[in-house]
């Protein structure tokens, strides 16, 4: 038996797949509250079978079931979507004598179907969401199934959907009040308004982070305390304070604003604007007040500077010594000073029926006007100029004029703010001093042609005496290079090797690199000057001179001091091992003879080491002990160089302390 429907349109169809889809009864696992509706169904109707199953567009899920016969399983059976196709009861006796279910796969084959059962489980709107279904594997009669009865068992199971609905809709509701709730704390505790709630006896019920760190007291400390014992409220504010929460109390307004001091927990003033607004029950009986307290200490700290500069703009305008005014774009004085109004004559309400131009002398006025709009528009910030006004009386008057054009934010052009300066005594003086200076000009004329032939000569004067300064001054650099070197060799001198040994010191002690010192001769020189004669003597010197500067390096000086004695200033020695390398360099360069005059002869030299590094104390000590090694060196036999050890005292260089530079 069927109870025959008009079948779904595909549109009802998708709001029933919608609305399966929004109550989530697909995807999840068996409901126990729909167990007891099966259990009644199996043992009402005896069958060994009863399910509760829904049905989206591919697939049946069961939500439900209850069986006596493990083989009459619910997987295999879907013959409910008939009775959704139907959109109706359906019951079949016999599924062998019913054509449409015969040679169904569940009817001819396991678990062998003969009887099925089905009545629609429809949603809240009537959308037909699964089935109730009964399954017996034996055919039975039509009068074995009470439609009624089983309507009643589909109509629990709808029930029980409706309640799960409303459960999971109350759920979500209670979610969305709580994450409101949590946003609107979130909120209130990161408002820059400290927000503070009131009950209706003005005690603290709510104290947020902002009333904290506004006041400087803790949420702990605030919590029930009255407004009037909370000492938030300046004294001499407190009574209008209060008398507005009363009125909001009273229900006079919903809502006011008061201002006034408040005092933070250090003893601070801060002033303060309170938005108050109060809620009521529904009996009238006030809940709450609800306190947005912002500090505007700033902004009153503001408006005083900005009144305070206000009336200093005022005093100045009205006091200053020049004339002031602001004018309009076509030219109307809009606003001057009493100054202004002594430059023109005029006093302030007859200027302001004026415009600048009908003071302004007409020969001036153009050149006035081609700035004026240039300001205007935009190409120039601001200008000056010279110009003469008409004075009330008739008078003229030289002003000397700055104007510049106010603009709002916007940029546009709003007024003219013009400063006048008096300058007609200056005028005065000018075109006095300009009849002077015309007088005086034909006088110069004449003067100016006598001077002319005199500076004509003493020009030339000047120029042999700059010549001659020039020439004097060649000479001076001349001698006093001469002075710092020695003429023979062209080595610097002994002056010159003083100069270089302090500045090679004093920039030892800034790197704290080493400083060495060497003091040669040329071994038995008057044995040689007695046999070449002076003029060999000085030929010898001269070639010692140029080997000693091939040996050293860049950084080094060469001197000679006198006779045969010469040094050299050896910078940047990370040890004492590089002085002696410089010294072997030297004892190597005098091995090759010196040609004199086409003879060959052979030369050597002895050399003194010293070294002192950053630390070392003066140039006298240095230069003592490098002495002192070239004596030791000398006595030594000669052709060597010495290193005196800078392990020893600088005022004791005993010969015990001396070690051979090329052992």
């Amino acid at each position: 038996m069927t109870t025959h429907k008009e079948p779904l349109s595909p549109s009802e169809e998708q709001q029933r797949l919608d609305t399966l889809s929004a109550l989530q009864l697909l995807d999840t696992s068996a409901d126990q509250r729909f167990d007891r509706i099966t259990h009644i169904a199996a043992r009402l109707f005896q069958v060994p079978l009863a399910f509760v199953s829904m049905l989206d567009d591919e697939r049946q899920w069961f939500r439900s079931r209850h069986e006596r016969d493990t083989a009459a399983s619910p997987h295999a059976v879907d013959l409910g979507r008939h009775v959704l196709c139907d959109n109706g009861p359906l019951v079949v006796p016999d599924t062998l004598k019913d054509p449409r279910f015969s040679d169904h796969a569940v009817v001819t084959g396991s678990p062998h179907v003969r009887f099925y059962a089905g009545y629609p489980v429809r949603s809240q709107e009537g959308h037909a969401l699964g089935t109730l279904c009964l399954v017996d594997i034996t055919p039975r009669e039509h009068g074995d199934i009470d439609l009624d009865s089983l309507r009643h068992l589909a109509e629990m199971v709808e029930e029980e959907i409706r309640r799960s609905v409303i459960a999971a809709r109350a759920m979500t509701r209670d979610e969305e009040l709580n994450a409101a709730l949590r946003h609107l704390s979130s909120h209130i505790h990161n408002s820059p308004l400290a927000v503070v709630q009131w009950d209706h006896a003005m005690r603290t019920v709510s104290w947020s982070d902002r009333a904290e760190e506004l006041f400087g007291w803790s949420a702990e400390r605030m919590l029930g305390v009255p407004l009037g014992e909370a000492g938030l409220v300046h004294p001499d504010d407190a009574p209008a304070m209060l008398e507005g929460m009363r009125q909001l109390l009273q229900r006079r307004g919903l809502r006011n604003v008061s201002h006034g001091r408040s005092m933070h927990r250090d003893g601070r003033t801060v002033h303060c604007a309170w938005h108050n607004s109060i809620l009521f029950a529904e009996d009238g009986a006030p809940i709450s007040i609800l306190s947005l307290i912002q500090d505007v200490t700033a902004q009153r700290e503001a408006e005083y500077a900005l009144r305070a500069s206000e009336a200093t703009l005022r005093t100045t305008f009205e006091m200053a010594p020049v004339g002031i005014a602001h004018i309009s774009l076509d030219g109307g004085w809009l606003r001057v000073n009493p100054r202004l109004c002594s430059i023109l004559g005029y006093d302030a309400a007859e200027l302001q029926r004026m415009t600048f131009q009908q003071v302004t002398h007409p020969d001036d006025l153009a050149a006035n006007l081609s700035l004026l709009r240039e300001a205007i528009e935009g190409r120039r910030h601001a200008y000056s100029m010279e110009k003469r006004y008409l004075r009330k009386n008739g008078d003229m008057v030289w002003g000397a004029i700055t104007v510049s054009v106010n603009r709002p934010p916007d940029g546009s052009p709003a007024y003219l703010i013009t400063v006048i300066e008096d300058i007609h005594a200056r005028k005065q003086a000018e075109l006095a001093l300009q009849r002077h200076q015309e007088e005086l000009e034909s006088r110069v004329q004449q003067r100016t042609r006598e001077l002319q032939r005199s500076n004509a000569e003493l020009a030339l004067e000047v120029q042999q005496r700059l010549h001659a300064e020039s020439v004097l001054r060649a000479s001076e650099r001349k001698l006093q290079a001469l002075a710092r070197m020695d003429a023979l060799t062209g080595l610097p001198n002994r002056r010159h090797f003083d100069e270089k040994l302090e500045e090679a010191l004093r920039r030892a002690s800034r790197t704290g690199q080493r400083v060495g010192l060497m003091f040669l001769d040329v071994d038995h020189f008057k044995r040689i000057n007695d046999t070449l004669g002076h003029g060999g003597g000085d030929m010898v010197l001269q070639e010692f001179a140029r080997r000693l500067a091939g040996a050293v390096r860049a950084t080094d000086s060469v001197c000679r001091l006198a006779g045969d004695e010469f040094t050299i200033v050896l910078e940047n020695l990370a040890a004492a091992a590089e002085a002696r390398l410089v010294a072997g360099k030297i004892l190597e360069a005098m091995r090759r003879p010196f040609e004199v005059d086409g003879a060959l002869l052979a030369v050597s030299t002895s050399i003194g080491i010293a070294c002192m590094g950053a630390s070392g104390r003066q140039a006298e000590q240095l230069t003592r002990r490098a002495d002192e090694a070239l004596y030791k060196a000398k006595e030594l036999g000669r052709n060597q160089a010495w290193l005196a050890d800078a392990g020893q005292d600088d005022e004791a260089c005993p010969a015990a302390a001396m070690r051979r530079a090329n052992a």
